[in-house]
């Protein structure tokens, strides 16, 4: 009996903890249903993809050019294989999904390529936009079963009986002939124009057959000299919005075999957020960098040179208090692996000896790496792979052995799009096996000193001017890097060099001074690489839930438990008075920008902005 009483105290405590962790969830949420409140939440894009292709390991040109769209929208992105499509209570963490056929993004395969989906994908994807969710999807999305039967040859019109993504987009589909067509109309807020030339002989494609939804709007249209017909919709269903596009090259740049500019791509992005935003009410905007910085930057080395180049990088980074991490490997000569020990720098791993991972297999890999934290005492979080070449083992062996980061693929944007100057999560991909990962990819810049100073022996010998001149060649690669390839997209600047060829003389180190200087003129936060990660990798897993009444914005904080992340800042479209913050201590900042607040994010903390009152 006394057991009894103990147990029956015991189930009296914990519905009394429940209903007091309800009350305090309904003081924000209302109902308590976070999973229904996507439309309420900052911003979380996931672009489902096969991750990194290609003997460059790239991601295709396209999730490039939308990462660095929302990143200067303020709204987070993961990439995810397409198995997430089976679990929707993981699809609830996002508010944004981006699904194309385009060259690049998939497979052609049955097993794994958008076009083929089962009806439990569709119902799931129905069910996001249904919930607040915006769904943007290229043509053929689901168009085939899992065993390759056409669902149009089956029931020759894609509907709502039979294609649950029909409701969605607010039309039925069907296939026509489009020769002589060309689409008119706009992606994003600008003018209408041609955004397609002609289609070709026998050029069969998805059309919308007629419209079903009262709050269809037709963005573009199919066109020829007697017929119009829809090409590009959005549509609101439910809480949510989905876009269907007539092909999943309007996802893709012109310059990849897409249709349309970088910079058309761009702007269709930054439309559909400030869409969501104006939808649903949110007068704020998560920023990409702590404490409201408006890029990033960090000045990374790899481990080459003799003790004199290095005694003068040190002797730059003392100058201009910065901390450099050097990426290390193990046949580093030991005066000055002494050196590094002895400045107490922040190191990170390029491998033990293996010059190209590309050659090795999962053991090999693995080995290299553990031979080199063995060698340094030291269990690293960041890889550089060796001459900046990742290779699907090395990341799997990095995945398995809980690194946080990687800084391999160069970043350019300038010649032409190759890595990006945004964080992101590494999907990697071989022969028919895919997996997501945590690991974080901070790009390096795309050219290194390397590329600049490679004969720097014989242009000692040859003149003081030849020197001079490519050291002024560098600084302007520099420099227009971080002006034209990471400023636009409020980006991140990896530094990389070697104290070789950038610290080899008083001259060459010219290049890294100014380069510092000029970020420096700039709201920008410089940190090493390995705190750059950890704040992104922390923030993708934070969800902002938002309120709008009257003169009064509240947010409230959905994280894991174990994480905190100091410093974060919102972005707000209007004047504030007051902020409350629950726990800490919470500030308002202004800029020529606008104004912002920063304060630590962790679960459950609550943020109450009030608005000034206009005179």
């Amino acid at each position: 009996m006394v057991m009894q009483k103990g147990y029956n105290f015991l189930l009296l405590l914990i519905a009394v903890g429940l209903l007091s962790a309800c009350t305090q969830t309904m003081e924000y949420y209302g109902d308590g249903e976070k999973d229904n409140k996507m439309h309420e939440q900052l911003p979380r894009v996931l672009i489902v993809t096969t991750g990194l292709t290609g003997q460059d390991a790239t991601l295709p040109k396209g999730i490039v050019i939308a990462m660095q769209a929302f990143n200067r929208k303020g709204a987070m992105v993961k990439l995810e294989t397409r198995n997430i499509l089976y679990k929707p209570g993981r699809l609830k963490n996002y508010n944004m999904i981006i699904l194309s056929t385009a060259p690049g993004y998939h497979d052609a395969d049955r097993k794994y390529s958008l076009s083929y989906m089962a009806e439990a994908e569709l119902e799931n994807l129905k069910d996001f936009v249904d919930n607040g969710g915006v769904l943007i999807s290229g043509d053929n999305v689901g168009r085939n079963k899992p065993d390759g039967i056409d669902r149009i040859a089956l029931h020759e019109k894609l509907e709502p009986g039979n294609y649950p993504l029909s409701e969605c987009f607010g039309v039925k589909l069907t296939e026509r002939n489009m020769e002589g067509y060309r689409i008119y109309g706009k992606l994003d807020d600008s003018d209408d124009e041609y955004l397609r030339s002609e289609a070709g002989k026998n050029f069969y494609t998805l059309v919308p057959d007629s419209i079903i939804s009262g709050k269809a709007e037709i963005m573009a249209n199919w066109v020829n000299a007697s017929d119009t017909l829809p090409a590009i919709v959005k549509n609101r269903y439910g809480k949510g919005t989905a876009y269907l596009l007539a092909s999943s090259k309007f996802l893709h740049p012109a310059g990849a075999g897409g249709n349309v500019s970088s910079k058309k791509i761009m702007g269709f992005y930054e439309a559909v957020v400030d869409d969501f935003y104006e939808q649903n009410n949110i007068p704020l905007r998560l920023n990409p960098w702590p404490g409201g910085h408006d890029y990033a930057f960090s000045v990374t080395m790899n481990s080459s040179g003799k003790q004199k180049h290095y005694k003068r990088f040190f002797e730059f980074m003392e100058k201009n208090r910065l901390t450099a991490e050097f990426f290390v490997e193990g046949q580093v000569d030991q005066k000055v692996k002494e050196a590094l020990v002895k400045n107490d720098i922040p190191l990170q791993s390029s491998g033990y000896d293996f010059t190209n991972y590309r050659n090795l297999n999962y053991t090999q890999a693995l080995q290299d790496m553990l031979r080199n934290e063995n060698l340094w005492g030291k269990e690293f979080e960041g890889f550089r792979f060796p001459f900046t070449m990742p290779a699907f083992w090395g990341l799997m062996a990095l995945s398995e052995n809980d690194y946080a980061f990687d800084s391999s693929i160069g970043a350019n944007n300038l010649e032409f799009i190759h890595g990006s100057v945004v964080p992101h999560n590494v999907v990697i991909a071989d022969q028919g096996f895919y997996k997501t990962t945590d690991i974080v990819e901070l790009a390096p810049v795309y050219n290194d000193d390397y590329y600049y100073f490679k004969d720097i022996r014989k242009l000692r010998k040859q003149s003081p001017r030849k020197m001079v001149r490519k050291t002024q060649l560098y600084q302007k690669y520099l420099e227009n890097y971080w002006k034209y390839a990471v400023k636009p997209y409020r980006g991140l600047m990896v530094y990389q060099g070697h104290p070789r060829y950038v610290a080899n003389n008083d001259t060459t180190i010219r290049a890294l001074e100014n380069l510092v200087d000029r970020v420096k003129e700039d709201d920008t936060w410089i940190a090493p690489t390995s705190k750059i990660a950890d704040f992104r990798r922390n923030l993708m897993k934070m969800k902002f839930y938002t309120k709008h009444e009257n003169e009064r914005v509240s947010m409230t904080i959905d994280s894991p438990e174990d994480i905190k992340v100091e410093d974060v800042s919102i972005k707000l479209d209007f004047h504030p008075e007051e902020i409350e913050v629950k726990q800490g201590e919470g500030k308002i900042h202004s800029d020529p920008s606008g104004y912002y607040i920063v304060f630590d994010a962790f679960e459950g903390q609550k943020i109450f902005i009030t608005k000034a009152t206009e005179n």
